[in-house]
């Protein structure tokens, strides 16, 4: 599964001893510390946990603005045997993993298309049929069943680049 490694330029405005940055998709920040902090703050917003590095670009000509490049990376939604979901950059061995995207993306659809647990799993994200199925395979074929139904919204609109798959290391 892939989706593309994503980055934004921003701009950080420095007045009166605090950083503001410009407003992206809705979200700005702003700081005290410093202008890389108001533009990490940023890329926290917009990208989570798959914020990878913000790079200075080149000072223009007023000296009360800076120019950086977010760099953000997909992250991955897997699948332990369970039904348990969760979320990172490297999937665990024995977990499967079945999403991609940007890390808020990715938690929110995920969280939206998912069942929250009961009991012991209370607050958990699980795969609907999973922790219910009798034995493995009825808990894989739900697993594909729920991945297949998600999947067809992908490349929507409204999927904002998150990606479903059950085939290991493909795009659906």
């Amino acid at each position: 599964m892939k989706t593309e490694v994503q980055t934004q330029d921003i701009t950080v405005r420095s007045t009166g001893g605090t950083y503001q940055t410009n407003i992206v998709r809705g979200f700005n920040a702003s700081c005290t510390a410093g202008e890389k902090q108001a533009a990490e703050r940023l890329g926290e917003k917009l990208y989570g946990a798959s914020l990878v590095t913000v790079e200075p670009l080149p000072r223009g000509s007023d000296h009360n603005i800076t120019h950086w490049r977010l760099h953000a990376e997909p992250v991955h939604a897997w699948a332990w045997q369970s039904g348990l979901i969760e979320f990172g950059r490297e999937v665990p061995e024995g977990a499967l993993s079945f999403a991609t995207g940007m890390d808020r993306p990715l938690r929110a659809r995920v969280s939206a298309l998912a069942r929250e647990g009961m009991g012991k799993s209370a607050g958990k994200l699980l795969v609907p049929g999973v922790p219910e199925a009798e034995n493995e395979t009825a808990q894989v074929d739900a697993l594909i069943a729920w991945v297949d139904w998600c999947a067809k919204g992908n490349g929507k609109e409204t999927s904002c680049g998150v990606v479903f798959s059950n085939r290991q290391g493909s795009a659906a």
